[in-house]
């Protein structure tokens, strides 16, 4: 049961990565770049949870 609930978190992990990349217009470089790079970081983190609890879940 911890398997999905983990994954479950992650994806949701995933998808707010996704949505904090989205900058609004008229937004300074520096606060741009540190967005992108945040959101990036949870998509890659999320990502990478997922596809391990899948595997442990398809196992």
């Amino acid at each position: 049961m911890l398997k999905y609930l983990l994954f479950i978190i992650f994806f949701a992990g995933m998808l707010a990565g996704y949505f904090y990349m989205d900058v609004p217009s008229g937004t300074s470089y520096d606060e741009m770049l540190i967005r992108v790079k945040t959101g990036l970081a949870l998509v890659f983190i999320g990502g990478l949870g997922c596809l391990f609890c899948l595997h442990r879940i398809s196992r």
